[in-house]
C-alpha cells in the first residue's frame, strides 16, 4: 500500500474505523473517495470499451498500447474497493452510481476477457500449424542413401594414430 504523510493506507482506515460512531455514515474524505473511485469506475469501462473497438476493428496493437494502463486502473480498483464497499448502500455511493458502474465494468470486463481468450487461441493455432509446416517440409535432419535417418555426431571422431 502507498504511503500518504508517513501513515500507510491500512492504518488510516483501522484509524478512521474505530474513531467512527456510526461506519455507515461516510466522512469528507469517504465522499472524496467515493467520487474517485466513481470516476475510476467509468475509466475503465471506456477504456475496456476502447479496447474492444479496437480489437472489432483489427488495430491489435491497441491491445499492447492500453495494457499497462488498463492493469494500473484496474489494480487501483481493486485495491480501493474495501474502502467503498462499506457505504455501497449510502446515498452519496447511489448518487455516483457506483453499483451501476461496477456492473457495467463487469459486463465491460467479460466481453473483453472472451475477445482476447479468443485472440491468445487464434494466436497458439496459428504457431501450432505453423510448425507443422515448416517440420513437414524440413525433414527433420539428414538422410543416407538407403533412406535412414543420419545421426548427426555432436563431436567429431577422436582416431589414434597407432603409427609412431
Amino acid at each position: 500500500m502507498t504511503e500518504q504523510n508517513g501513515e500507510s493506507f491500512r492504518s488510516r482506515l483501522g484509524r478512521r474505523q474505530s474513531s467512527r460512531l456510526d461506519p455507515a455514515i461516510p466522512t469528507e474524505e469517504d465522499k472524496e473517495n467515493i467520487a474517485e473511485f466513481a470516476q475510476r469506475l467509468e475509466a475503465a469501462v471506456a477504456l475496456l470499451k476502447r479496447e474492444i473497438e479496437a480489437i472489432g476493428a483489427g488495430q491489435l496493437e491497441a491491445v499492447t498500447e492500453l495494457y499497462e494502463r488498463k492493469s494500473r486502473l484496474l489494480k487501483w480498483i481493486e485495491l480501493r474497493m474495501p474502502v467503498i464497499e462499506p457505504f455501497l448502500g449510502h446515498e452519496t455511493a447511489k448518487e455516483a452510481r457506483i453499483t451501476e458502474n461496477l456492473q457495467e465494468l463487469r459486463d465491460v470486463a467479460r466481453e473483453d476477457s472472451v475477445l482476447l481468450e479468443r485472440m491468445a487461441v487464434a494466436a497458439r493455432t496459428i504457431v501450432r500449424e505453423m510448425d507443422k509446416a515448416l517440420d513437414r517440409n524440413s525433414l527433420s535432419g539428414m538422410y543416407g542413401k538407403s533412406g535412414q535417418k543420419l545421426v548427426e555426431e555432436r563431436e567429431p571422431r577422436k582416431s589414434i594414430n597407432r603409427e609412431y
